[in-house]
């Protein structure tokens, strides 16, 4: 199977294409075939070294740490061949081998079902980044947030802010208000429907939010929004892409690509 691993610390060109045994499932395990895979600005940080765990008892390593993959053997009676699945596990891309590959044996306890209304893609842009359960927790845990309160979500390029803001709106939210830091950033809000954005650039936050407190936002869906999905093979582009390019929204990877 081919896979994304890097055998030393360094830049983006550690990261590289191998062709390495697939694994086998043993009881209680599935095997999947990764569809769509994350890349996260952590992915970067492991590769490059600059971790506590940098040492050469923890190379090789297959980098990733999350995706969407379908199970293609099962061992186990809770999943069939066909379902698709999240797939995440403690340690991964760090210190256990990742996602970036285009098989993996996985227990089934620790893997949950995609639905059938979400797409590979989407499903994998879900899991980047984990902007999504730090913003609900914030809001229900720490906020007490009720309906009809307006939200302020610093930050919308980032996975906290923009999954804060959706998980706002589907609370309830009379108004969800983002900042951005520069206006190119603003702009790029603006074109993928985030109406309520103080560009930090031109505007001071106070006056922005004194501006717009009279606005209102439609309530909506969950919807990751995604820049770029690379194959496998180009790896050290798409994280170069990520981490040099800083796009708005989420970089994916096919593995079966």
């Amino acid at each position: 199977m081919l896979a994304v691993q890097y055998q030393a610390y360094g830049g983006y060109e550690e990261n590289r294409v191998d062709d390495l045994p697939r694994p086998q499932p043993v009881d209680g395990e599935v095997l999947l075939e990764m569809r769509t895979v994350d890349i996260n600005p952590l992915d970067n940080t492991f590769r490059s070294g600059h971790f506590y765990a940098a040492t050469a008892d923890n190379l090789p390593r297959i980098g990733g740490q999350n995706g969407v993959g379908v199970v293609i053997e099962t061992k186990s009676p809770a999943f069939a061949v066909g379902d698709r699945v999240f797939v995440s596990g403690k340690g991964f891309g760090l210190a256990a081998d990742g996602t970036w590959r285009q098989f993996i044996a996985m227990p089934a306890a620790g893997l949950k079902r995609v639905p059938a209304n979400i797409d590979d893609d989407h499903a994998a842009a879900f899991l980047a980044g984990a902007g999504y359960p730090i913003g609900y927790l914030a809001l229900t845990e720490f906020a007490h947030f009720k309906p009809e309160k307006t939200v302020l979500a610093p930050g919308i390029g980032g996975a906290v802010g923009m999954e804060t803001v959706q998980i706002a709106r589907r609370l309830g939210a009379s108004m969800a208000i983002f900042t951005a830091s520069t206006t190119h950033k603003t702009e790029l809000a603006r074109a993928a429907g985030y109406e309520h954005v103080i560009d930090l650039s031109r505007e001071k936050l106070q006056d922005g939010v004194m501006r717009l407190t009279n606005g209102n936002l439609a309530a909506g869906g969950l919807q990751p929004t995604i820049a770029n999905v690379f194959p496998l093979s180009e790896a050290a582009d798409a994280v170069r892409h990520l981490i040099e390019d800083r796009p708005f929204d989420r970089v994916l990877m096919r593995a079966n690509g």
